[in-house]
Parts: structure tokens; sequence; C-alpha cells
């Protein structure tokens, strides 16, 4: 029982942003989608413009202090999202951006992996941890 009450606590504040913040759906909607866009057209530009690839260029610098586990930007999203709704009822204008910030990681994300991705690759290449050369530092 104790561990619903904080689900439970999370659930009546995401009703205080959306009583408070979120009485302009559309915009706050408008919002989300034009952030998501933007960091999808960026990680597109960063992946096929400059040929970046995580598992490539960053995996011996970052996975050591992962464990060898990725960090997409959704889980960042998440996080960042969860942060704006406990936010939501002290600074509500807080709330609303890191709600809105956290959803457009996230989406930005899921967009990137599972429809560009696997459209253009084949592959949505949503790897949960770095190949094992790149963390023992043979990569």
């Amino acid at each position: 029982m104790k561990l619903l009450l904080p689900c439970a606590e999370l659930i009546a504040t995401f009703s205080v942003v959306n009583n408070r913040l979120m009485q302009d759906r559309s915009r706050y909607f408008g919002w989300t989608v034009a952030a998501t866009l933007l960091l999808e057209a960026v990680t597109i530009l960063l992946r096929f413009g400059a040929k970046l690839e995580s598992t490539r260029d960053t995996a011996s610098v970052i996975a050591p202090f992962t464990f060898g586990f990725r960090i997409h930007h959704s889980y960042i999203g998440f996080v960042v999202f969860v942060i704006g709704l406990a936010l939501a009822d002290r600074r509500p204008r807080w709330g609303y951006w890191l709600t809105m910030a956290g959803l457009s990681l996230f989406f930005s994300d899921m967009v990137h992996h599972f429809v560009v991705l696997w459209f253009v690759t084949g592959s949505p290449q949503f790897d949960l941890v770095y190949p094992s050369n790149v963390v023992s530092g043979q990569g």
C-alpha cells in the first residue's frame, strides 16, 4: 500500500498541472509538438548530417560512467517530466515548462528510434547497453 501512495501523489500533482496550467491545452500541445520536432530535427542532423552514432562516437567516454548502460534522451525526458510534475504545485510555470520539455525529450527519442531509424536503417537501434568491447575499453 505504501508503494501506491507516491503514485497517487503524482496523479494528484498532475491534476493540479491540468487544472491550473493546461486550460489552454492546444497551446501546451503545440509547444510540446514544436519542441519535439525541433529536438528530432537536431538529432537527425547529428545522426545523418554529421554522421554521428552514439554507440560508435560517444560510448568510449560515456559507457564507463553508466556501467555500460545506454542513456537515451527519453530517460532524461521522463525524469524532467516527473520533476515538472513535482514542482507544479509550488512553481506552476516551472512545472509547465519542465513537463513540456520532458515530454518533448521523451517523444523525440521515441520518434527517432521507432520511426526514423527503423524506417531508414531497418532497425530501431534502441540498445539498452553498449557493446561489451566498448565498455571494456577495447572499442
